[in-house]
C-alpha cells in the first residue's frame, strides 16, 4: 500500500505538517517494502486559493491509497473520499512515527 504523509521538511524524520491543505512537502512511502520516496516541495501545487483541492488532487495522481495527517478539513476529506483514498488521523510527531503507528495499527480512520 502506498501512504502520502505531509511533512514540515524532506526525511521521514521530520515533523507531521499539520496542515494538509498547506503542505510544503509530502513523503509517499510503501508499506510493502518500506521504499520512500520524496515528492519535492508542493508550494507551486498549493499556492492556489483552492489548495485543497489541487493537494487532494495531486495525492490522487501519485496513486497513493491512504493520507495519515494531523488534521484535516472536511472538504479536503470529502475530495479525498471521492478519489477512494482513505485517511487517518495521527498524533505522532515525526513521519516515522506515524508509519510506525499505522504498522501498530493504532491511528484513527477518519474516512
Amino acid at each position: 500500500m502506498r501512504i502520502a504523509i505531509p511533512t514540515a521538511g524532506p526525511t521521514l524524520d521530520a515533523a507531521l505538517d499539520p496542515c494538509f491543505d498547506h503542505t510544503q512537502y509530502l513523503m509517499v512511502c510503501s508499506t510493502n517494502c518500506r521504499a520512500m520516496a520524496h515528492q519535492g516541495s508542493l508550494k507551486t501545487v498549493t499556492r492556489d486559493p483552492g489548495n485543497r483541492i489541487c493537494t487532494a488532487a495531486y495525492v490522487a495522481e501519485l496513486g497513493v491509497q491512504a493520507v495519515i495527517v494531523q488534521k484535516i478539513d472536511s472538504e479536503a476529506l470529502n475530495l479525498l473520499r471521492a478519489a477512494r483514498i482513505a485517511a487517518y488521523i495521527s498524533d505522532t510527531p515525526t513521519a516515522r512515527t506515524a508509519l510506525a503507528a499505522w504498522d501498530e495499527g493504532t491511528l484513527t480512520r477518519v474516512s
